[in-house]
């Protein structure tokens, strides 16, 4: 071409005798004869008619010149014509054709200087290819969870020219076998099984799947779904129809359900229907003693199976109770640890494979990571436990008392009338009236709200700051205004805001810029000597590094030191402490704070000759770190004790 050839001409030439080759290598390109005429833009072969580069660098360095007077022009170019806007005469190029060539090359789509995304990531080395993947990582992340991102589906999209797969010979992946054509399976086909043709075969696989000459789907689909309505299903292995699974209860009904779910053209809903409108459905739940000692299993279907909510429909209708579930529909998923109790319903609740949270587990949520067929159902004390101390549940009790009062009034009857019709759908027996009132008493009385126990203060403060090594003293320190549920940032944006990109964790953390040094502040809760060892770690050799620094309250720095993409050790030995007095741990950028990630977590400790005395003589600042705590939570009175005692009552928990 007429700007890269002679460049790429060069770049062949050794480099050990470049400068030697290089004046006749250019004759040779630009004097080519008549049939290889090598066209060259008119500054690259004004500049090396009259020069003889010593090295290729010397050919980069001429390049890199160009290209920047080029570039500098073509802008000039584009701000007169944005001032200029609708004068369609306006040249689109620069006015020097010459010129031209060489802005054609460096913009133009197959430019060399036109690097695509991919292979900007490819040429990268290996610290700038982890930069890359953690950012594309915040951006994936941010898609995903920010309330202003745009609702979207996944697709499975057939490719637009399907393979046939082939046999892996004993399994390995090298060693191909025979072809095998996209079918239906060989060995549940009545004859000859036809390849499919329309595509990848998907849609051709789903239809031989549930069609009405493989009742085995529908069987299997209505099974399900009486399991869901009943709570045990009528072949007691949902995922097992073969020769090892259970025998059907009720083998002629099985047959009918499935034969008419087919005939209503699958259609769900008329499923549903069918079932709920059955006269087993709607039957008592009350033991008949003959039927008991036929059939004390009920397998036959002779009362209603008495069972208990699983734990979404529990969760919400604690919520219905108390007036405070959120219907809304769709949108993003909510964390159901989170402390400030999301209302809307369970079935958004998020589900992490890698870790579910212990509500789930605790209520025998099936494990997201393997197949079950069903969820096993388990009376453990955490159950109980959770409903009498977790928080979500108190919050759900206090808000049915509050509306009970509002709604029924000071007369106790009414209100524990109300209670009643509101969770169990009935009014109260004269004798849970009497046993009801009592209980408001006696609670009234004995339970008065009580001055909450003090909370432990931690010996730790977490911030930033700033040391002045003229003074030798922490000038400044902030506390961080936000807890991610892992590390102590400036917001919910890290890196953004006013703390930029200082942050603290449990083992270590990343400092801001020079007003926003990362800083542990250590409180002496005694009167001795100090000591303290740790190992500082800085991982990026880009940028400056970082600086390190001890600071205490009463001697100024005690110790500092500097470390890029590398470690030291951090120690000093028998400095005097009094009580009250702070020990600050520092880490401050000394210049590019991107890239100053580090790892410390040092040791602290009593050395004194009367340290012994002290209960605590050590703190270790990974396992001393902790989070905001939370303030304990405010008692429940009479009635929202009463309350809860109902929302854990069995005839609330189960389906009667």
């Amino acid at each position: 071409g007429p700007v890269f050839g002679l460049w790429w001409a060069l770049a062949q030439l050794d480099s050990d005798r470049f400068q030697d080759e290089a004046r006749e290598a250019i004759r040779a390109y630009l004097y080519a004869s008549p049939g290889e005429q090598h066209p060259v833009a008119g500054p690259i072969r004004t500049h090396f008619l009259d020069t003889n580069p010593a090295a290729m660098e010397a050919v980069n360095d001429f390049y890199q010149m160009l290209f920047a007077e080029i570039d500098r022009e073509w802008k000039d170019v584009l701000a007169a014509r944005s001032q200029l806007a609708g004068d369609s005469a306006w040249p689109a190029a620069l006015a020097d054709p010459e010129r031209e060539r060489v802005r054609q090359a460096l913009y133009g789509l197959d430019s060399p200087a036109n690097i695509a995304p991919h292979d900007v990531e490819q040429i990268s080395n290996a610290e700038i290819r982890q930069k890359i993947a953690a950012r594309r990582a915040a951006v994936q992340e941010h898609m995903g969870s920010h309330p202003g991102r745009p609702d979207r589906a996944m697709a499975l999209v057939d490719a637009s020219t399907p393979y046939d797969p082939y046999v892996f010979l004993r399994g390995k992946e090298a060693t191909r076998g025979e072809d095998v054509p996209r079918r239906f399976l060989s060995v549940l086909s009545p004859g000859p099984s036809v390849p499919y043709t329309n595509g990848s075969g998907r849609l051709e696989l789903a239809k031989a799947i549930a069609n009405e000459r493989n009742p085995l789907t529908a069987r299997v689909f209505v099974n399900r779904v009486w399991m869901h309505h009943f709570g045990q299903p009528l072949v007691e292995t949902p995922s097992d129809f073969g020769y090892q699974g259970g025998k059907p209860t009720h083998p002629e009904l099985l047959d009918y359900l499935a034969r008419e779910f087919m005939e209503d053209g699958w259609s769900v809903k008329r499923l549903h229907k069918r079932i709920m409108l059955s006269s087993v459905y709607v039957q008592s739940s009350e033991t008949r003693p003959e039927a008991q000692a036929v059939d004390p299993e009920n397998k036959l279907l002779w009362r209603y199976q008495r069972r208990r909510l699983d734990f979404e429909a529990m969760r919400d209708s604690l919520l219905v109770a108390a007036n405070n579930l959120d219907l809304t529909m769709g949108g993003l998923s909510f964390n159901i640890a989170a402390p400030l109790y999301p209302s809307r319903r369970t079935i958004y609740a998020e589900v992490d494979r890698q870790d579910l949270p212990d509500v789930f587990a605790t209520f025998d949520f099936a494990a997201p990571t393997s197949h079950r067929a069903r969820r096993f159902e388990t009376m453990v004390p955490p159950q109980s436990l959770y409903l009498m101390n977790n928080e979500f549940v108190a919050e759900q009790a206090r808000s049915l008392a509050a509306h009970s009062g509002e709604t029924a009034g000071s007369n106790s009857e009414e209100r524990i009338g109300w209670i009643y019709r509101r969770l169990l759908h009935r009014d109260p027996t004269e004798q849970e009236l009497r046993l009801g009132e009592t209980f408001i008493q006696e609670m009234a009385m004995t339970h008065s709200v009580e001055a909450a126990p003090p909370q432990e203060v931690s010996d730790w403060k977490y911030g930033v700051g700033v040391v002045d090594e003229a003074t030798g003293r922490t000038i400044s320190f902030t506390e961080f205004p936000y807890w991610s549920g892992e590390a102590y940032q400036g917001d919910d944006q890290w890196p953004d805001g006013e703390f930029g990109w200082a942050q603290l964790g449990m083992l270590g953390g990343q400092p801001g810029d020079v007003d926003h040094a990362v800083i542990r502040r250590w409180t002496s809760p005694v009167d001795s000597n100090i000591s303290f060892i740790g190992e500082l770690h800085h991982f990026s050799a880009l940028g400056d590094g970082i600086r390190g620094y001890v600071v205490s309250s009463r001697e100024g720095i005690i110790w500092s030191g500097d470390v890029q993409d590398g470690l030291i050790m951090t120690e000093f030995q028998n400095h005097p402490i009094r009580t009250g007095d702070t020990v600050d741990l520092v880490i401050a950028s000394k210049g590019e704070a991107e890239e100053d990630r580090y790892r410390w977590h040092p040791r602290l400790y009593l050395s004194g000759p009367d340290s012994t005395q002290f209960p605590k003589q050590d703190w270790l600042t990974r396992f001393d770190f902790i989070g905001p705590q939370p303030s304990p939570p405010e008692p429940l009175d009479a009635w929202a004790q009463y309350a809860q005692v109902l929302l854990m009552s069995n005839e609330f928990i189960f389906v009667d």
